[in-house]
């Protein structure tokens, strides 16, 4: 978040207002690294998405016991024409049970299978140890995964096929990484603090504590509502 230096500038959730700005920090270009992922199940879609898939369960690879392990829920990313030739396309690989080399959650089943056929590269906001998502799971924490935060999909890559996915080695690599940049970033604002002084704060998006552990909170509420409809499909 970003704010005014008015004095009487005040934060009014769900109101648009130019006294606070927030910086979505996985669209800034260069900030977060994109991964490629495998969409292995769909959920249908609702109100404006209905009739189509709305929501797809991503995985990434793990080459070790040849598995693919979830990662994440995307909604977001998707223009209407894109939605509708995923569902298209995606629709002639629906199987009719789980692969018996998916790492699935069972919180995590969706309304429908899907064969393994294609490669998306996403960015997302940030990674953390999650309960639900079984990407590297146990690596960093017991009987736990490694989900993404907030996921946008960008585009399939035609030119990779689902074994040459993203990695749970890469994953927990870049796990690792954005975990010692949050400790140099929070060691930065210990001494920001001290010679502030009391009372005065450096405002950081990245949150420690958010970062190593997110207890899903459904799906970080179905990805902020389909991230506010596409913030109100792009200010109308």
């Amino acid at each position: 978040m970003v704010k005014t230096l008015r004095e009487n500038a005040t934060y009014e959730p769900s109101k648009r207002s130019l006294n606070w700005l927030k910086v979505k920090k996985d669209y800034v270009e260069g900030l977060t690294d994109s991964v490629d992922l495998v969409p292995i199940g769909a959920f249908y879609g609702k109100g404006k998405r209905s009739g189509t898939f709305g929501t797809y369960l991503l995985a990434v690879y793990n080459p070790t016991d040849e598995t693919f392990q979830t990662v994440c829920k995307a909604a977001t990313g998707f223009s209407e024409e894109a939605l509708e030739q995923h569902y298209k396309n995606l629709s002639n690989q629906i199987i009719s049970h789980k692969k018996p080399y998916y790492q699935v959650d069972e919180k995590m089943t969706p309304d429908v299978w899907l064969e393994a056929s294609q490669v998306w590269e996403c960015r997302a906001a940030d990674l953390s140890i999650s309960p639900v998502h079984t990407a590297a799971l146990g690596e960093r924490a017991s009987d736990k995964g490694i989900g993404l935060r907030f996921p946008r999909f960008l585009r399939v890559r035609e030119d990779k096929n689902p074994e040459q996915a993203t990695t749970s080695t890469q994953i927990v690599e870049m796990y690792d990484n954005q975990f010692r940049q949050a400790k140099d970033l929070k060691h930065s604002r210990g001494i920001a603090e001290k010679q502030n002084g009391e009372g005065e704060r450096t405002l950081l998006s990245l949150k420690e504590d958010e970062m190593i552990e997110s207890g899903n909170e459904a799906e970080e509420e179905e990805q902020q509502q389909h991230q506010d409809e596409e913030d109100e499909e792009e200010g109308d």
